[in-house]
């Protein structure tokens, strides 16, 4: 997905492999009342840009096999929890700004990257553009 605004009333986007990814004069913006992925077991979906509003980053549809998301970009505002109550999700993020630190957050950061933590309590993660 490289353009597109979405506001949902429930998960933006119940998937198995999708790549969000802005392309040259277009943005991804998703605001949700729900994850912004209800995934199904072995997803594999990748966050490379955009501004995210929601919730939570994942919730499990289903549980068998752990998900797998990986975040090297973007900017969210995720109001409670990177994953959500018993999600099987490997959460991965490398890259990114979130305007507040949610208490699972930091079980989701790749150690090996800069975290800068601003005035106003926002993080910074990895390198930014």
């Amino acid at each position: 997905m490289t353009g597109g605004t979405f506001q949902t009333k429930s998960h933006a986007f119940q998937t198995r492999n999708t790549t969000i990814e802005t392309c040259r004069r277009q943005t991804v913006s998703v605001d949700s009342e729900g994850a912004v992925f209800y995934t199904f077991s072995e997803s594999n979906n990748k966050i490379v840009d955009g501004e995210f509003t929601a919730p939570a980053l994942t919730k499990s549809y289903t549980q068998e096999e752990a998900s797998n998301l990986t975040v090297s970009g973007g900017t969210f505002d995720i109001q409670n929890i990177a994953a959500s109550t018993n999600d099987n999700s490997e959460i991965t993020i490398s890259g990114g700004t979130f305007e507040k630190a949610v208490p699972d957050l930091d079980r989701y950061l790749d150690t090996d990257k800069e975290i800068q933590i601003q005035p106003d309590g926002s993080l910074i993660v990895g390198e930014q553009r």
